[in-house]
């Protein structure tokens, strides 16, 4: 019985060490290091390459066409929607 009470405690305290790792990833995730606009011109400056368990993605927010707003096509093409 006390084996039982052992595994089970050890099954516990794993979870909560992979519960607190997770949550550390999850609202914790890397931060730039360069600002924006070094990363622009001739001769932009790149951080060197982090790998991580989880790359940092940053999705945009889309922001759809409102009313009748439509892209601006060259010349010569038209745009249907």
């Amino acid at each position: 019985m006390k084996t039982w009470v052992y595994w089970s405690g050890v099954g516990v305290l794993s979870l909560a060490v992979i519960s607190a790792a997770g949550w550390k990833l999850l609202l914790h995730p890397e931060a730039a290091v360069l600002p924006v606009a070094s990363g622009f011109g001739p001769s932009p400056d790149l951080p060197k390459p982090n790998h991580t368990l989880f790359p940092t993605v940053n999705i945009a927010t889309p922001v759809g066409w409102s009313g009748t707003q439509a892209p601006s096509p060259a010349q010569g093409l038209a745009v249907t929607a």
